[in-house]
């Protein structure tokens, strides 16, 4: 019995210390009903191993099963409907920012749109959600969606993609990483009323995603402001380019 009790301690103790703990603080007069970390995803498109989170009675959320070395994108619903869900903006490898590159001008942000609104592709709607970076380099949410009529469709259905692009401005211009995009969501809706349905309460908060725990698990704080739970408006118009 003794042998046995020594070795359930041992797990316990590993698994203590595979686990930290995220606390998320939110505005004053919102509040969470559920939360869940996503951990990254197999399957382009698709989300991930989620671990559940805990609404407190202070009105924060905590995460207390998550393992150290791993991002996670934190999702949080709201009472309200919003969904916040975290968007990992770091860069796609280990590769350090350039040192003294400079902050990210109005310039840049234009020539990053144009890539992004003015690329020929089968979706009628592409445009940035969120961007992050400076002069040399930068990461793009960018939502990919088909409102029109396409070869298949069986009427009014809708093709909704959130993809992360990575951009290096390099060679006198802005150009795409090219087979470094992230497809973070993938999904074929039926009708738009879905499509408007999935998407009116999303708010993609980088402040929830990409979010790693040290092994000596001191917990990471995460406060909220009021400003990062609104929706954010795209940087460029939808394009209609698809056939």
């Amino acid at each position: 019995m003794r042998m046995i009790a020594s070795v359930l301690a041992a797990m316990t103790i590993c698994a203590a210390a595979q686990a930290a703990q995220v606390i998320v603080k939110l505005p004053q007069g919102v509040a969470a009903i559920s939360a869940k970390a996503l951990a990254p995803s197999d399957t382009p498109g698709q989300d991930g191993p989620a671990t559940p989170g805990v609404v407190r009675n202070d009105g924060a959320v905590a995460f207390d099963q998550l393992d150290s070395g791993t991002a996670y994108d934190l999702v949080i619903q709201l009472k309200d409907g919003r969904v916040l869900r975290g968007v990992n903006m770091n860069w796609y490898d280990e590769e350090p920012a350039r040192p003294n590159a400079g902050e990210i001008t109005d310039d840049d942000r234009e020539q990053i749109g144009q890539l992004v609104s003015d690329v020929l592709s089968f979706y009628n709607i592409s445009r940035i959600v969120a961007l992050a970076g400076d002069h040399n380099r930068a990461v793009v949410l960018v939502e990919r969606t088909r409102t029109s009529k396409f070869h298949s469709d069986k009427g009014n259905e809708v093709i909704f993609r959130m993809e992360i692009w990575y951009f290096k401005n390099e060679f006198g211009g802005w150009q795409e990483v090219t087979q470094e995009n992230k497809v973070l969501v993938r999904k074929r809706l039926a009708t738009d009323a879905q499509y408007q349905a999935l998407v009116d309460p999303l708010r993609w908060v980088p402040a929830l995603g990409g979010i790693t725990v040290a092994d000596n698990r001191q917990p990471v704080t995460i406060a909220l402001k009021d400003a990062q739970l609104r929706t954010i408006t795209p940087t460029t118009a939808p394009a209609d380019q698809g056939n």
